[in-house]
């Protein structure tokens, strides 16, 4: 396992993140605004998809090892704390 290989893994994590953290705030917003509950629960569908995908194309295509699934997660993780630590301050979209 080499250090490329690792950073791969975090990048790829972190880039997974912040697609599963914007389809999920796109999806509260629209919740939100036009209160369909069908717009949320299909974007919740499409999230988990991703998700299970994802873990597919790493175990079975990608044949990834654990440490590079620490990584993997650890982007995960920092993508979260970006959404959760640096919100929009504008109050128009709140």
């Amino acid at each position: 396992m080499t250090t490329a290989g690792l950073l791969i893994a975090f990048v790829s994590g972190t880039a997974l993140g912040g697609l599963y953290f914007s389809l999920l705030w796109l999806s509260v917003k629209k919740l939100t605004h036009k209160g369909s509950l069908w717009v949320f629960t299909a974007a919740t569908f499409a999230r988990f998809i991703l998700m299970l995908g994802a873990l597919y194309l790493f175990f079975a295509v990608a044949h990834g090892t654990l440490p590079q699934l620490g990584a993997a997660c650890l982007g995960f993780l920092a993508a979260r704390l970006a959404a959760t630590r640096f919100p929009s301050q504008d109050p128009a979209e709140n």
